[in-house]
């Protein structure tokens, strides 16, 4: 080939000069382009040399005393590879960069140069790195050879001293501290070692070398207490063993940051535990002997400054793990932002709730526990936290505005069907009541009335919400047309027939014959369905974590039990999710009590869980140190869940124990007053005295009713009061239950007083009275209960007038008892008979209306 070209070159040259210099041209840029390509190949050759050097040291981070020959013979290569290969290598790079720099664009050549500047200062890193860790093997092996050494020596003690040759035991004494004293001095400086090499030897420590030494029998007989040391000596050395096992724990385990406040609080634990351990050193070493006190100042000068160099590093490390996690939590937020404002954007409100609830309010939570952590530290990133916190609010209330605003829209929507049903079911009305057939014209009126009822909990909530002056105004006429609406629907006596038979309202032949547009059901009844969908799904157990703490205690296998802790982490997050979500239930409206003894009964059975799996993680042990993080996190935080689900069961067991009473109270009222009723009809001789009695029993009862009424309630319902606002009608009239059945009693007596004053004038005038008094005290609690809070709801607006009625015709019942003395004194039987009319009248008034507000009742 090349003679090819050289005869080409030939031929050409004598034609053509021109391209003679053109091939000189073309073979000169070929040459460069090779060295260039030469020189890429070897920096390539290069890196991935000391990349796999670093792979190597890494395995190296932790070794065991088994493999120290090994790892110290690879060390040796490597370095003496560094000395040969490796470092003339980079020489020599160096030195083609320098011969081709003309060759270069500018740009590339300074890129070049930079790249081989790095590789250089890797080199040195790995260099400086092995040649620690060279020394601390060989320190390792010093000491390993200094405690075999002590130990044969010691051994020989025991052997001349079995024999009977003669001890001095002063001299063992002495040598024995001398290799106590020795051992300490390697612990440090192994310590010293192993933190500047980043490399932990396990299998042989310091702590077993003292405990083997300490535990030889030096001498035998009646002096062996002449060796041994202070208890304050020897609490000194188990002391200073203990921090020089912790001395052991790598403050460098921030390789990954998905955890980053575990590590954090990990670390800050460990220094704390390390200055605990150093000032009980100081305050053992100045109630010493003389003799020991200067050996224990010995070893405690030496632990000091290596203590003082790992508590700057751990704070260098500390502070670099805030600032990562601060950058991660930073564009977390950045993210969530984005993702929110585009929910926002395109109006989709479940993904808006589903990520605020997912994403938003977790993320919440790790910058709570970072604030956690470095609140009483003088962290550089105390103003970076607090530009984040800030952040952080303003979006909070930007999220509730939002909220607030769709919650706005959503109501509004509410409004608009309400309107086209109420619509709807008027021209249905209208159209039943042009109806011939009575029968016919029942059974669809029925079937509205059903219907017209499932709108009773959106009536409600329309008139509790706060809404501004124009949409109240118009909220309020909405309503009214409902209970107009729902007054001409009552007007129909189809009670027995819904008694009798129960109505398919959508397949039933009635609709087909006549239509009724009406039958639609309501948005907010669907909205309570799907709440009780997910409040059901939230109850139910998965069968993974049913079992977890007795899986917990039988698992023996690291690899098995680091699995549990997941499940665990699982398991947590749903107890505190549950806890979170029904607090949220309860704070929206009040339960029913049934509702409320179901959620009793869970969190029972949560807390208890929570405890079983609080005792199993306390349990687990022989872990790593990572696991073992992870154990003591998750103990905290099941901890952490004790004392709100406590709280939340025992207010939530009070409120029940409470409405139980209350409903026991109310029965036993209603109880009496158709016992009293019943009694009246009788009209017995001694009726007077009867009824005061049973007047007396019935105001204590009503005033201790009311008083549990009174008490405010955080989470069950008030069957009498009806605080809820998704109370049915049906349970809505429980207190006006009692005022008609009081009001019918009161009518009751006042016919039965008046046939007693026709047939006898001998009734006690005190028995009159005080049976006066007694309808008055009972009139005081009707209308005490009357100005109750109950009556704010939708009812009052038919009701009031009702009751007020009602309430003037009691009193006009208490001043008909005033009459018995004319009518007792009066001797003619034509004033008697119009006193008695009137008596008669307003009897029929008071009957009129208490007919009136039972219509109003069903």
């Amino acid at each position: 080939m090349d003679y090819e070209k050289e005869e080409v070159k030939h031929i050409l040259s004598g034609s053509y000069p021109r391209v003679e210099k053109v091939f000189v041209a073309v073979e000169e840029t070929q040459k460069i382009l090779q060295t260039k390509m030469d020189l890429f190949t070897r920096l390539q050759q290069f890196h991935d040399t000391l990349q796999a050097i670093k792979q190597e040291n890494n395995l190296w981070n932790s070794i065991t005393s088994q493999q120290v020959d090994k790892v110290l013979a690879r060390l040796e290569e490597l370095l003496a590879l560094a000395e040969k290969e490796y470092a003339p290598d980079a020489t020599a790079l160096c030195s083609q960069i320098e011969s081709v720099h003309a060759s270069f664009v500018q740009l590339e050549c300074d890129r070049i140069k930079e790249k081989l500047r790095i590789l250089l200062s890797q080199l040195d890193k790995l260099v400086n790195l092995m040649a620690k860790r060279k020394i601390l093997i060989l320190k390792f092996k010093e000491f390993l050879k200094f405690v075999t050494n002590a130990e044969d020596k010691l051994l020989s003690t025991v052997h001349e001293t079995s024999i009977g040759a003669e001890v001095d035991v002063q001299r063992i004494t002495n040598e024995m501290s001398a290799v106590l004293s020795r051992i300490n001095e390697f612990g440090a400086e192994l310590a010293e070692c192993e933190l500047q090499a980043n490399m932990t030897i396990t299998g042989t420590s310091v702590v077993d070398a003292v405990n083997r030494i300490k535990d030889i029998p030096l001498i035998i007989g009646p002096i062996e207490k002449s060796l041994e040391f202070s208890k304050l000596f020897q609490e000194f050395f188990e002391v200073s063993n203990q921090l020089e096992s912790v001395f052991l724990t790598d403050i460098r385990t921030c390789e990954h940051l998905d955890n980053a406040a575990e590590f954090i609080a990990v670390s800050l634990e460990n220094g704390k535990k390390e200055t605990e351990l150093m000032n009980r050193l100081t305050a053992i070493v100045s109630d010493l002997k003389a003799d020991e006190h200067s050996k224990a100042n010995e070893i405690l000068s030496k632990l000091k400054p290596f203590m003082e160099k790992r508590q700057e590093v751990r704070r260098v490390t500390v502070e670099d793990c805030v600032g990562r996690s601060l950058v991660i939590l930073t564009q977390k937020e950045q993210q969530l932002e984005t993702v929110i404002e585009h929910d926002i954007v395109k109006g989709s409100f479940e993904a808006f709730q589903n990520n605020i609830i997912t994403q938003w309010i977790p993320w919440k939570e790790e910058l709570d526990r970072l604030i956690l952590l470095i609140e009483n530290s003088n962290s550089r990133w105390r103003e970076a936290v607090d530009e984040l916190i800030e952040k952080a609010r303003n979006f909070d209330l930007r999220i509730a505005n939002i909220e607030c605003k769709l919650g706005d829209f959503g109501r509004e929507q509410n409004i608009l069907a309400f309107v086209e049903w109420l619509d709807l079911a008027e021209e249905d009305v209208n159209r039943i009541q042009t109806l011939r057939a009575e029968k016919e014209g029942r059974e669809k009126m029925a079937e509205i009335h059903k219907v017209c009822l499932s709108y009773q909990t959106l009536v409600n909530e329309l008139l509790n919400s706060r809404l501004d002056s124009p949409h109240s105004n118009e909220v309020k006429r909405q309503c009214n047309r409902y209970f107009t609406l729902l007054d001409r629907i009552n007007m129909w006596d189809f009670r027995e027939q819904e008694k009798s038979a129960d109505l398919d309202l959508l397949s039933s032949s009635v609709h087909s014959e006549f239509p009724i547009s009406s039958f639609s059901c309501s948005e907010n009844e669907r909205g309570d369905t799907e709440t009780t969908e997910i409040s059901k799904d939230l109850f139910e157990e998965t069968n993974s974590t049913r079992n977890l703490a007795q899986r917990i205690l039988k698992a023996k296998e690291e690899k098995e039990i680091q699995q549990l802790l997941t499940d665990t982490d699982e398991e947590l997050n749903f107890l505190a999710d549950f806890l979170s979500s029904l607090s949220g239930d309860y704070a929206r409206s009040l339960k029913p009590l049934i509702n409320a003894q179901r959620d009793l009964k869970k969190l029972q059975e949560l807390n208890e869980r929570r405890r079983q799996l609080n005792i199993s993680c306390n349990t687990v042990s022989n872990l790593s140190d990572e696991n073992l993080a992870v154990v003591r996190s998750l103990t905290l935080h099941l901890q952490s869940l004790e004392e709100p689900y406590t709280i939340f069961i025992q207010e939530l067991q009070k409120e029940i124990d409470d409405e139980v009473l209350l409903r026991t109270n109310y029965d036993a009222i209603v109880q009496e007053l158709n016992h009293l009723n019943a009694n009246i009809d009788y009209r017995a001789q001694s009726v007077i005295q009867d009824l005061r009695n049973k007047l007396e029993r019935v105001q204590s009862q009503m005033d201790f009713i009311r008083s549990q009424c009174l008490v405010r309630r955080k989470y069950v319902e008030n069957i009498v009061e009806n605080v809820s606002p998704r109370a049915s009608p049906g349970h809505n009239s429980r207190r006006k239950k009692i005022v008609l059945m009081i009001s019918r009693t009161v009518t009751t007596i006042i016919q039965v007083v008046e046939d007693e004053l026709r047939q006898s004038s001998q009734i006690p005038e005190n028995e009159l009275m005080e049976l006066r008094q007694k309808l008055q005290d009972v009139n005081t609690c009707i209308k005490d209960e009357d100005i109750g809070p109950a009556l704010e709801d939708s009812n009052k607006i038919l009701i009031d007038c009702k009751l007020a009625a009602i309430e003037k015709q009691l009193t006009v019942a208490e001043q008909l008892m005033s009459f018995k003395e004319e009518l007792i004194e009066e001797s003619n039987v034509q004033q008697i008979e119009m006193k008695s009319a009137n008596i008669r009248k307003e009897e029929e008034i008071l009957n009129m209306k208490i007919e009136e507000l039972s219509r109003v009742d069903t």
